[in-house]
């Protein structure tokens, strides 16, 4: 049928419709080819221009906040030195003593009214030496807060100085840091003052600190639980005549920072945000590792290779940014340094973009030869193109969609009846085929999100069983100890206790299988007839011992319960708020004692002569009676008169007789009064002497 729609075999018009065919589809191809490496090259030239421009204009944007910050800490820095320096200002208008209050814990802190008018709170360490030029210090930073505060209260959270001892004053309208939060949970913010610190704690000891350079320093970031904000700090020491002041600093909150970096980005790219340790801050598919982390995830800790190879691209690049490329996928990477820490922050931008709009533009362009060469094969043979070319170019054209992905594609139905089974079965191919796709897309997707669960819960199980195995050895510590221990909470509820605790109060096994009040654990021990203070004064009682704990430490003292029992009673407070209770049973110790008491009693008030010697053959004790037997009315004047040591046989008296010998100690009281202590003894082998 289609034989006698086309010329004839071997005529001249089907030889010509075949050399045009052939020579329009070589051009065409070959400008196609052409086009596809120049468009590439164009596109490719004014995109990594235009990605530069971006990067450079990011870069500026995103560390506007950071040189804003590093203008005002010079300009605190320079205002704190005017302040402290001798031919300065002069003396603070505020003196130290109208700032601060001591603490019963030991520390210093301001007064909440201070707080309430100007959004200023301040801290001062235990065992710190408040002298006149920590007092100055202090002065002049609180003049300082007060005068240059507010005005970076627009662009900063807060304003704060600290200080090399151990001290620390901060202005944070909303937040009275200073005053609500522990001194450990401070050092953070005081560590910023010292150069050298280990772990983020600051060691405070009598040695001279080494001088920070006098430039601005940053820290990484980390994540604030009290303000659920990401943030980085950025400090200025203030040096004077060799002597480190102080250092002025602000809190920078990056949340919409990082949030902007993975939203706001460069058509077709992402960003990423690293420090130069390298460790990563923001990344488009790890944000909610670096949320779990509470701090940037050192690359060689990621199992992401590009993502190492671009971190060494940028490592080495420093200060030079620009536009790199990397080897191993091609994507193109421009790196820039934000103002301040000096983060770097990188643009990548995948190489198949480029490659992809030069194929669309190189494939229009073959579709377009294609169509001038039906054109003119449709002008050559009008009623060939009619009945057998358009049908087959539209059936190619469906084709060509459905390789490069498009399963929406469909050929028509308005086909000749003989391409219409053809087309029908290719139709219900594509269908099947898009049915498949979209079914193990979602299998795929299915799959990935378990994979992260399984992930999320093999690493909170591997968590959970080393808490696990730290708290069965801290159980079997405490369970072997003989001391009784009750640990409590800061609300002074019970948290755990050992078997020796439990023996000693007559607690039974499942007593603790719910926290227990402090209060309620007294008066069961009440119940229990441990305590015998009368019913009118135990309430007093309690309270005394609850507001005690409460306090702070407890000294070791002696507690005597009503079952005769003697304990050693001790609190300690524990860093997180709680408190330690132990307790030490002395009562067997206490009953010897008294029954040595009682046998010192009783020799001391014996009519014979007693002693007690050494294994050196010295005196240790002597008894009255002992002491008069040998001329001496005391036993002090007994150990002056014999010093406590045995006379040898050379200074025996002489004697009648040999079955019995006189013996005496040798000194000038017993001189007075010889032979009053003398004692017939048999086959004697030590007498006293001096």
């Amino acid at each position: 049928m289609l034989s006698r729609f086309l010329p004839p075999r071997n005529s001249l018009a089907r030889r010509t419709l075949a050399l045009v065919a052939l020579r329009i589809a070589v051009i065409v191809a070959v400008a196609s080819v052409i086009a596809f490496w120049h468009i590439k090259d164009t596109f490719q030239d004014e995109t990594l221009a235009a990605l530069e421009r971006y990067s450079d204009e990011r870069r500026a944007r995103e560390s506007t906040v950071f040189d804003a910050a590093q203008v005002s800490l010079d300009n605190l820095a320079r205002g704190l030195e005017r302040r402290l320096a001798p031919a300065g200002p002069g003396a603070a208008e505020v003196p130290f003593e109208a700032l601060f209050q001591r603490r019963p814990d030991g520390t210093w802190r301001t007064a909440r009214s201070l707080f309430d008018a100007h959004g200023i709170s301040g801290f001062i360490g235990k065992h710190v030496e408040i002298n006149p030029s920590l007092k100055q210090a202090i002065s002049a930073a609180y003049d300082l807060l007060t005068e240059m505060g507010p005005a970076a209260d627009g662009l900063f959270p807060n304003t704060y100085v600290v200080f090399p001892e151990n001290a620390l004053l901060v202005r944070w309208p909303g937040h009275a840091i200073a005053l609500d939060s522990a001194d450990w949970e401070l050092f953070g913010k005081l560590s910023l003052a010292h150069q050298d610190r280990a772990g983020g704690v600051t060691v405070i000891d009598d040695t001279p600190p080494s001088l920070p350079d006098q430039a601005q320093r940053w820290s990484d970031l980390y994540f604030d639980y009290e303000i659920n904000d990401w943030m980085v700090s950025g400090v200025m020491p203030v040096v004077m005549d060799g002597v480190h002041r102080g250092s002025v600093g602000h809190d920078i909150l990056l949340t919409d920072l990082l949030a902007r970096l993975t939203s706001d980005t460069f058509p077709d790219s992402y960003n990423v945000l690293m420090t130069a340790a390298p460790a990563l801050m923001a990344h488009p598919d790890f944000m909610e590792a670096v949320h779990a982390a509470g701090e940037p995830l050192p690359i060689d800790r990621i199992d992401h290779p590009q993502l190492k190879r671009i971190s060494i691209l940028a490592m080495g690049q420093r200060e030079r940014g620009g536009v790199l490329r990397d080897r191993d996928s091609g994507d193109y990477v421009a790196v820039s340094r934000l103002a301040g820490p000096g983060w770097y922050l990188l643009t990548v931008f995948p190489a198949q973009v480029i490659d992809k709009a030069a194929s669309s533009m190189a494939l229009l362009i073959l579709g377009l030869g294609l169509a001038a060469l039906i054109f003119e094969l449709f002008a050559l043979n009008y009623a060939l193109g009619r009945e057998v070319t358009r049908p087959l170019k539209s059936f190619a054209d469906t084709v060509d969609r459905v390789a490069r992905g498009d399963l929406q594609a469909r050929i028509s139905d308005r086909q000749r009846q003989e391409l219409r089974p053809l087309a029908d079965a290719f139709n219900r191919m594509v269908v099947e085929l898009d049915r498949r796709e979209k079914a193990v897309g979602e299998r795929n997707e299915a799959l990935e999100i378990l994979n992260r669960r399984l992930e999320q819960e093999l690493e909170e199980r591997t968590r959970a069983q080393s808490e696990l195995a730290k708290h069965r050895e801290l159980n079997a510590l405490l369970d072997n100890m003989e001391q009784g221990v009750l640990f409590l909470d800061k609300n002074l509820k019970s948290r755990l206790a050992n078997k020796a605790y439990m023996r000693m109060w007559h607690r039974p096994d499942d007593y603790y299988d719910r926290p227990r009040d402090l209060r309620g654990e007294i008066e069961d021990s009440r119940a229990a007839g441990f305590y015998h203070v009368p019913d009118e004064t135990w309430d007093a009682y309690v309270d005394a011992r609850i507001e005690g704990i409460k306090a702070g430490p407890v000294a070791a003292q002696e507690m005597r319960r009503a079952d005769g029992s003697v304990l050693i009673y001790e609190c300690v407070a524990l860093p997180d708020g709680g408190r330690m209770l132990t307790y030490f049973d002395v009562s067997r110790l206490k009953a010897a004692e008294a029954r040595l008491q009682s046998t010192y009693s009783g020799m001391e008030a014996a009519m014979d002569g007693m002693a007690i010697l050494n294994d050196k053959d010295r005196y240790i004790y002597v008894n009255q009676a002992h002491a008069r037997i040998y001329g001496f009315e005391t036993p002090p004047t007994f150990w002056a008169g014999i010093g406590g040591n045995f006379m040898p046989p050379t200074n025996w008296p002489a004697s009648s007789g040999t079955s019995s010998r006189k013996w005496r100690p040798r000194g000038a009281g017993a001189a007075r009064r010889w032979g009053a202590g003398w004692t017939a003894v048999s086959s004697p082998r030590k007498f006293p002497w001096r």
